[in-house]
């Protein structure tokens, strides 16, 4: 009885018809980024890596898509459209700004009010405060620090339900402590031991150490777990020294090939479902100064972006601005055709 009764568990079903429905057919995430959004829809479980050199926008556009997440969708008869969700953000790279998140914020709140031009002080404080209360920020200093909060995030994100789900895990930067986990062979996980005892006959516990390869798949784990528990969108940035490789002169119809150097090991790879490059235009070498651009354009600071994952046959340029981000040029070009051989 006992075997008959463990093979009808073994063949029962994990979820109704109903259920999966319900779980899959959800609309999509609206990052706030024209680029994203016009590529391909964000839904729960994609994760997302922005891979690119210091200072190419990697932060901003995570700021971008936080105060999309916790817009709401309408406030007192006025459309925001936002998302209406928690979003969670990791700092990893003590670069987080907050001040640059609530700029965003009133600038996004003011257009949707009519009061941009009367500047931040039309918008109602208690806006601000509903879409702050949906903002979770999370700061790390080191490996231990981001294991330990990937194991708590599950309860936190459970207790942050009060104000509604959580849509979107935001990690900045994923590769912070490459270097540092690298320069020490391994980081115990536990207070030292010395090599030797001064009894033979004592016991110790044994000490598992925590390598850069433990740290990298267990933060694999982890994220895969959350992900697929909570049914988030994970967005992760990364800091790589990207490579613009420019077409030869007879095939100047191809777009630049950018290429980098991972350093991540293949578990965190196989977790992406997207990949969007992104560099400063001042790296790009076909960057002209009597490119067209919009007559309204703000004087910023000036990037590119490419997906790479799936592979995309345009190239965006994008400004930021004084709480704004704007699309100047989408190019569209043909992807490189192999050579004979």
């Amino acid at each position: 009885m006992a075997a008959h009764g463990s093979l009808v568990d073994f063949v029962a079903a994990d979820e109704t018809a109903a259920q999966l429905l319900r779980r899959t057919c959800v609309d999509p995430f609206f990052s706030g980024v024209p680029f994203v959004d016009r590529h391909v829809p964000l839904r729960p479980g994609s994760v997302v890596e922005i891979a690119g050199p210091p200072g190419s926008g990697k932060t901003e556009l995570l700021l971008q898509m936080a105060v999309s997440c916790i817009l709401p969708k309408t406030f007192n008869g006025i459309s925001f459209g936002g998302q209406e969700g928690v979003a969670v953000f990791m700092d990893l790279d003590g670069r987080f700004d907050a001040m640059r998140l609530v700029q965003v914020l009133d600038r996004r709140l003011a257009v949707a009010l009519g009061t941009h031009q009367q500047g931040s002080d039309a918008v109602p404080t208690s806006l601000h405060e509903y879409c702050l209360a949906k903002f979770h920020l999370i700061r790390c200093h080191s490996s231990y620090d981001f294991l330990a909060a990937l194991k708590v995030l599950p309860r936190v994100l459970s207790r942050l339900e009060a104000y509604g789900k959580a849509k979107i895990l935001l990690v900045d930067n994923i590769a912070a402590f490459y270097w540092l986990d690298r320069a020490h062979h391994s980081v115990a996980c536990k207070a030292q031991h010395s090599i030797g005892t001064e009894s033979k006959g004592a016991s110790l516990d044994p000490v598992v150490p925590l390598t850069m390869q433990r740290v990298q798949s267990s933060v694999a784990d982890g994220l895969k777990m959350i992900s697929s528990q909570f049914q988030l969108i994970v967005v992760m940035s990364k800091c790589v020294n990207v490579t613009v490789q420019q077409p030869d002169n007879c095939n100047q119809n191809q777009i630049p090939r950018w290429t980098y150097r991972d350093m991540l090991i293949p578990q965190l790879e196989k977790l992406l479902t997207h990949r969007l490059v992104v560099v400063p235009c001042t790296q790009l070498e076909d960057t002209k100064e009597d490119t067209p651009t919009p007559k309204d354009r703000v004087t910023g600071s000036d990037f590119a972006a490419q997906w790479q994952v799936p592979p995309s046959d345009w190239t965006a340029k994008f400004t930021v601005t004084d709480g704004a981000l704007e699309c100047d040029i989408l190019r569209r070009t043909d992807h490189p055709r192999k050579r004979p051989q």
